[in-house]
């Protein structure tokens, strides 16, 4: 069973700017070979949401996933004016190929801001 981690510590995102992250993901401390791998971040008002404000993925290039275990995610000036400014949750789900099962490995709190 693969159980989710929690990271407050990204950079905010801020509200017409591009904004990218990145990661290694191990488990065992050994980084996860990514092959055949998609996932997907949604971010929530409230851990309680049914409906993300946004949801980026892997399928439209918005995460890119490696053989090293690095993943990068990134959002334009255009998503990122879609969220609203203020404390937000995430989700990160990992799928393995084939798209079952569907695990969330990581989540937390993002800020979202004005240029300031």
């Amino acid at each position: 069973m693969i159980l989710p981690a929690h990271y407050d510590d990204f950079e905010p995102v801020i509200i017409g700017y591009s904004w990218d992250t990145s990661f290694i993901y191990k488990i065992s401390d050994e980084p996860v070979d990514f092959t055949g791998y998609s996932m997907e971040m949604r971010i929530f008002d409230s851990f309680e949401d049914d409906v993300p404000i946004i949801t980026l993925s892997s399928e439209r290039n918005e995460i890119e996933l490696s053989e090293n275990g690095e993943v990068l995610i990134k959002m334009t000036p255009e998503q990122t004016a879609t969220i609203p400014q203020g404390g937000k949750f995430y989700i990160v789900d990992m799928m393995f190929p084939g798209g079952t099962p569907k695990y969330q490995i990581l989540v937390g709190r993002l800020r979202v801001i004005e240029k300031g």
